[in-house]
């Protein structure tokens, strides 16, 4: 019975803490996904009770190998389901978006402006007039679109093309359409589904496929083909 109350406290902690990390927020994570994250901090406690564990070294050590188990197959299930992957490791959130500060999406990212300013100014943008989208990473991390004339120059600015600065989303995951991407990009699922035919595939054979603003679409699909990793359509 008591190595059954083991096995079951591991499980409850394992959840209670994971739960704990998620209300506190992505910023608390930094650079590790969140269910890594909740998983370093349990496992290096347990170590730690195991070393020092002289009398029932069993009952730590159980409780690691429940941890061990647990893991090995949430990556599994991450590597088979978006949604898992999402509820544990969370989505990217999108915190500023044609230079304007997205409020309610601070408040569900649990982050401070300031914090925000210190990202922004670590990542080399004192100025915020020169940031033209920026996304919170299930990291912690903060990404940053810059605005044209804030760049880095590149060879081919020589003879710089009449655009405006614009970000590829992620319409396609493993064969799975994300209706709110695609939603975001102002096309609908019978747009999608053409130019991926024209690219000579099908939604499920395409492993990701990701669309700019211009309404540019690069597929890549789930198989390598010799000589022809990806397309490009414009509408």
């Amino acid at each position: 019975m008591d190595l059954l109350k083991v096995f079951f406290s591991a499980l409850f902690s394992l959840a209670l803490i994971f739960v704990i990390t998620k209300l506190l927020g992505n910023r608390q994570v930094s650079q590790f996904k969140l269910f890594d994250y909740v998983n370093g901090i349990t496992i290096g406690s347990i170590t730690a009770e195991l070393a020092t564990e002289l009398e029932n070294p069993e009952r730590p050590l159980i409780a690691l190998a429940v941890y061990g188990v647990v893991c090995f197959f949430v990556t599994l299930i991450e590597l088979k389901s978006l949604r898992a992957r999402r509820t544990l490791n969370g989505a990217p959130t999108v915190l500023m978006q044609s230079g304007k500060l997205l409020r309610e999406n601070f408040r569900k990212a649990k982050l401070d402006v300031n914090d925000f300013l210190s990202q922004c100014r670590m990542l080399g943008y004192f100025d915020l007039t020169e940031i033209e989208l920026a996304v919170l990473e299930p990291s912690g991390q903060l990404s940053v679109l810059p605005k044209e004339s804030a760049r880095p120059a590149k060879l081919s600015d020589l003879h710089p093309p009449e655009k405006n600065a614009s970000a590829s989303i992620g319409v396609i995951y493993d064969g799975k359409v994300m209706e709110d991407a695609l939603k975001a990009t102002g096309h609908e699922h019978d747009w999608l589904e053409r130019q991926v035919r024209r690219q000579g595939y099908h939604i499920k054979d395409v492993f990701l496929a990701t669309c700019d603003g211009e309404g540019n679409l690069r597929a890549f699909p789930a198989k390598e083909d010799a000589g022809n990793s990806f397309f490009c359509v414009t509408e």
